[in-house]
């Protein structure tokens, strides 16, 4: 069951990526249908409890995601560093989620001969082999990197320039606002 969180955090960027303009369009039309759709993936997956169901769910709502986000990143102007910052966060996510994909697949094809080849390892390099764990921190990477791209993003096609995306450690990124003004900053909370 720890996969269905996956489709809630993926669905939760489906409306930020629908959603872009000042003035809501679909109302609570919208909304009503991700949470719709969500309740619909769990108990599906609940009573079929068939992993390939959830592959196939989860990765047609990231696909959207990763689909919608190049289409609203392609109508950004190309003057300035932040299309490329943006473009940057997107790969970044996109080849996260994808090579965690492809462990997690290697972990359910090859999960036995993987348990017994970190056997004959041992610690600290059997912990490299934990295919499902490295699903979890690249699917944890992948996610904050796209959620870093969407806020971003909102922020660039609603005109807001005073920001930056920096990198808290090397590869981990960070929006900060670039003004000493707290009211400013309160706005967008």
């Amino acid at each position: 069951m720890d996969e269905l969180p996956m489709i809630y955090v993926t669905s939760t960027f489906l409306y930020l990526l629908i959603e872009t303009e000042p003035e809501i369009k679909y109302g609570h039309i919208l909304p009503s249908f991700i949470i719709l759709l969500n309740l619909a993936i769990t108990i599906a997956y609940i009573y079929l409890l068939n992993p390939v169901f959830h592959q196939v769910s989860f990765g047609l709502v990231i696909t959207y995601d990763f689909y919608k986000s190049y289409i609203l990143l392609s109508k950004l102007p190309n003057s300035g560093s932040s299309k490329k910052q943006l473009k940057s966060l997107l790969i970044r996510g996109f080849f996260s989620f994808l090579i965690g994909f492809a462990a997690w697949n290697l972990d359910n094809i090859c999960c036995k001969n993987l348990r017994t080849l970190r056997l004959i390892l041992g610690p600290p390099f059997d912990a490299l082999l934990q295919m499902h764990g490295w699903w979890h921190i690249l699917t944890a990477y992948a996610a904050h990197c796209l959620a870093t791209f969407v806020t971003a993003l909102r922020f660039e096609l609603s005109n807001t320039t005073n920001y930056s995306i920096r990198f808290l450690f090397p590869g981990v990124p960070l929006i900060s606002f670039n003004t000493s003004n707290k009211n400013e900053i309160k706005k967008f909370y």
